[in-house]
């Protein structure tokens, strides 16, 4: 894992030549095996076809996929703790039953620290004008907001973010725009994706197209 030294990016995650195969399938998801490095302080999209596999890849990368040698190849390298990594993957992630300001207190005592919720990015989001509001309650874009909130805290180091953007009002993609662009300089990863190129365009450093 290259460390930051006179000037040189740090590198926060690595992937060398990996692949994935799914269940009950023989063929590989990507055509070629993919090598890779995001450095701190860089946002990285993923970009490709439907089908192509984005999501995959940030499953592998969070390690929601076992790693078992039969279907995975390759090697992850990465020496960020679970704990400092943020995911919103597949769908939005809290628990249903809960307001949202329960989801939130829940998660601040998960985190292990009081206080450590970015509410910065809350107040960004609005999301506090809903904490009454049970969480399965709320729209596709104020659950995403949610899952954002929930995901991510005052000291992740890496964030991987699957369509982030999807269902959010233009005001409130320009404050998730904002704030990816402040955790960039804060030193903050990031990898998403996003069905609409012009996201990934107008935010990501480089886009990586499998």
């Amino acid at each position: 894992m290259k460390k930051e030294t006179d000037g040189q990016r740090e590198t926060v995650i690595e992937g060398k030549e990996l692949n994935y195969t799914y269940p009950g399938t023989k063929t590989p998801v990507w055509e070629k095996n993919l090598t890779f490095t995001i450095d701190k302080g860089e946002i990285v999209g993923l970009a490709g076809q439907n089908g192509s596999g984005q999501s995959t890849l940030l499953r592998l990368l969070a390690g929601f996929i076992p790693w078992e040698i039969n279907r995975c190849s390759g090697q992850m390298i990465t020496g960020i703790p679970e704990r400092d990594m943020a995911c919103v993957i597949d769908r939005p992630s809290f628990f249903s039953d809960l307001s949202v300001r329960d989801n939130l207190r829940l998660m601040d005592r998960m985190n292990g620290e009081k206080g450590l919720m970015d509410e910065e990015l809350a107040e960004l989001l609005g999301i506090h004008e809903f904490d009454r509001i049970k969480a399965s309650k709320l729209s596709l874009g104020n659950k995403q907001k949610l899952a954002l909130c929930l995901a991510i805290h005052r000291e992740t180091k890496l964030a991987l973010l699957d369509e982030p953007l999807n269902g959010l009002d233009p005001f409130t993609k320009a404050s998730v725009l904002s704030c990816l662009r402040k955790w960039r300089k804060q030193g903050m990863a990031v990898i998403l994706t996003s069905h609409i190129p012009g996201n990934l365009e107008q935010i990501c450093d480089r886009i990586l197209y499998l």
